[in-house]
């Protein structure tokens, strides 16, 4: 049963929606850049966060509205075939394609990173946690829009409580 002849279900209410927006701006580089921005711009990297947050409203408002206009299934590849046609669109969907083959891997092996440093493991034990989250991650998609949902939903708020309690625990050392 496709979802031409199904139909589209809506699922995503705003709350997921927000969910959605809010780990697309923190998105993997929230595991690996915090560090590195705060060391190189100290305080402003927060403020860089939160303008970041703010100048992407806009395109995030774009792919909403073009979800609500024309419904489809493809997301992205249908906007870009109706924009600028099948050639673009292929490139598009291949080069989607192929983040999700490479980048999806790569930010799990840092997140699996993250859990060695807390718990000291070898090498190839990193690579069996990394597995497991891919594993995971896969099982929540299995089970349905309306899961991974949920799941989306947990994560983002807990990273984001985990973030705040780590700006706000840390504030007294700033010094500007």
């Amino acid at each position: 049963m496709t979802a031409s002849t199904q139909g589209l279900r809506k699922a995503i209410t705003l709350r997921y929606a927000v969910a959605l927006y809010v780990s697309s701006v923190l998105g993997s580089g929230v595991l690996v850049l915090p560090g590195l921005a705060a060391q190189l711009a100290g305080p402003g990297s927060l403020i860089a966060w939160v303008l970041l947050s703010i100048v992407s409203y806009p395109f995030a408002y774009t792919f909403a509205s073009l979800s609500a206009r024309k419904p489809e299934a493809g997301g992205i590849y249908s906007f870009t075939k109706e924009g600028f046609g099948l050639r673009i669109a292929t490139v598009t969907g291949w080069l989607f394609a192929l983040w999700f083959i490479t980048g999806g891997p790569a930010v799990m092996l840092i997140a699996a990173s993250y859990v060695a440093y807390a718990f000291p493991m070898s090498r190839a034990e990193t690579f069996v946690v990394a597995g497991a989250i891919i594993f995971s991650v896969f099982v929540v998609n299995y089970r349905g829009i309306v899961v991974s949902n949920k799941v989306q939903l947990a994560v983002v708020v807990s990273i984001v409580a985990l973030l705040l309690a780590t700006v706000i625990s840390s504030s007294y050392l700033v010094r500007l």
